[in-house]
């Protein structure tokens, strides 16, 4: 497996990884969420630098970024702590990338890492807890919220700010592609706005 890795990646300067198991819920997730998105991340790293990729474009995620007190915002300085991270998405993403960090430091793999934020926009057939969110909303099947925010970042932008990390970035570095700060009950009463409901009322504890 590993050398049929490697021989597809042969020949490759510029890998984008930008692949992961984006689920908020799975009945085993430790075996679902968490192996695909580190294992997966740790055999395509692999077989990268086996095969001599030139330099490599790691889809991260800004979930593995820490939080300011007071909610001033973040930034690439603030790593999250594994032990901390709520949910096996996050935790997932946050041990994938320590693994990437750690390739870079230890074997030179030539990584950037890039963040991206929350993403909507076309293309999110499945969909994804964002697109869900999107869809419940306009069905009238979210009487309440979360008083929270989200920083929103169309599909489309993502592409070309990964590009710019390939031709920009510096290896080992980690880069947040943000869009705009939404807060969750302004995007669902614009959803419902487009769709002519009446947007949810009830609006629960502030996250954390």
């Amino acid at each position: 497996m590993r050398r049929r890795s490697s021989e597809r990646l042969k020949g490759v300067r510029f890998l984008f990884h930008v692949a992961a198991d984006y689920r908020l819920w799975a009945r085993n997730p430790d075996a679902d969420i968490v192996r695909t998105n580190v294992e997966g991340t740790r055999s395509v790293m692999a077989a990268a630098q086996r095969a001599g990729v030139e330099r490599i474009v790691y889809t991260s995620s800004v979930a593995t970024l820490a939080t300011r007190p007071n909610r001033a915002p973040s930034d690439e300085t603030l790593p999250l702590d594994a032990s901390v991270a709520v949910g096996a998405y996050k935790y997932s993403k946050v041990v994938a990338e320590r693994l990437v960090e750690a390739m870079v430091a230890k074997g030179n793999l030539p990584a950037i890492i890039v963040n991206p934020s929350t993403p909507i926009g076309p293309g999110d057939v499945r969909p994804t807890p964002t697109g869900r969110i999107i869809i419940e909303a306009a069905a009238g099947r979210m009487p309440g919220f979360v008083d929270t925010g989200l920083n929103l970042r169309p599909c489309r932008r993502r592409r070309r700010r990964a590009f710019g990390g390939l031709a920009h970035g510096r290896i080992g570095e980690r880069y947040i592609l943000g869009g705009q700060d939404v807060l969750l009950g302004d995007l669902l009463a614009a959803i419902a706005r487009v769709v002519g409901r009446s947007p949810p009322k009830a609006a629960f504890c502030r996250a954390p």
